[in-house]
């Protein structure tokens, strides 16, 4: 799954997140919609991957919204 934020393919001013599909599950999909017109955190290492960045990450808990984050953040 391929999830592009801040500009469509193939604007290179996109950060692309991937989530590979041993690393999705039922749930994966509701996630992802559910964070659309929404501000994000995406926890992981950014990369350049043809000239955009791109973040790899393993479980679709690592993209929450802000507000998921400030909440957590805020409980700790």
């Amino acid at each position: 799954m391929f999830i592009n934020i801040g500009a469509d393919y193939p604007d290179k001013s996109r950060l692309t997140v991937v989530i590979w599909g041993e690393n999705r599950d039922d749930t994966t999909e509701d996630i992802v919609d559910s964070l659309l017109g929404k501000e994000v955190v995406v926890f992981g290492s950014p990369y350049e991957y043809n000239g955009a960045a791109q973040i790899e990450i393993m479980d679709p808990s690592e993209l929450l919204t802000y507000e998921e984050f400030i909440d957590a953040y805020e409980n700790q």
